[in-house]
């Protein structure tokens, strides 16, 4: 889950993947240990898990998910042994039967108005490391500059910029934000690029999957509600 195009409206509960080369690169960098518990709080179809497991089939992987939609796939992977099990609900309602640092790692990719809190609620519930796919700029944001300063995360930059949707970024840059992590903490890192043909390729695959995240089709249904609404 993230942003789409600058000019398309944000919603929190909308499908964003996460490209697997985004996390691909993230692994080159840093090392989980053997055998660790990871969870997705945000982790819809369970792309990124399915990542993860591809590339690490040691780790043990957990997912939270707020839409029933999305509960055929997280259970299909479940099925094939690809995450040890998962929830569908609100996770800040769900984590308050979470255990104090109950798993190793969280690893998502948060909606970015509730960034904080997801940060928050997974530094209690994480022994070793909270890390979350965000906006470079949400290091840079006034009203967030004290906790920033207490919380110091490091910083793995991601010098291409993601798409999540196919049809284009939302212009800035992204980071791995790992917090909790006392050996990286407040130090920063880039890693290394991705080929454009990588990138262009999921982004094709990714717009046949979801047409109708098309700005121009987006922007179209928008004009026609707005219309709507004035005629009555």
């Amino acid at each position: 889950m993230s942003a789409t195009g600058r000019s398309d409206a944000r919603r929190d509960a909308d499908h964003y993947e996460t490209p697997p080369w985004t996390v691909e690169r993230f692994l080159e960098f840093y090392r989980l240990p053997e055998g660790a518990s990871v969870l997705d709080p945000c982790a819809a179809n369970g792309e990124l898990l399915a990542t993860l497991k591809r590339l690490r089939p040691d780790l043990k992987l957990y997912a939270i998910e707020l839409r029933p939609e999305c509960e055929s796939a997280l259970a299909a992977l479940e099925a094939a042994g690809i995450i040890e099990g998962y929830a569908i609900g609100d996770f800040f309602a769900l984590a308050k039967s979470i255990e104090d640092e109950f798993f190793d790692y969280v690893l998502t990719n948060p909606p970015y108005s509730l960034a904080r809190e997801f940060i928050t609620e997974g530094n209690r519930i994480t022994r070793f490391g909270n890390i979350h796919l965000l906006r470079l700029n949400f290091l840079g944001a006034q009203k967030r500059r004290d906790w920033t300063w207490e919380t110091r995360p490091g910083a793995l930059i991601v010098p291409n910029r993601p798409s999540f949707t196919g049809w284009g970024g939302d212009a800035t840059e992204y980071a791995w934000l790992i917090y909790k992590d006392l050996s990286v903490r407040g130090t920063w890192d880039i890693l290394s690029l991705t080929p454009d043909d990588v990138i262009e390729a999921w982004n094709a695959a990714a717009r046949a999957r979801f047409p109708e995240m098309n700005p121009k089709v987006r922007r179209a249904a928008k004009d026609a509600l707005e219309a709507l609404a004035e005629a009555a």
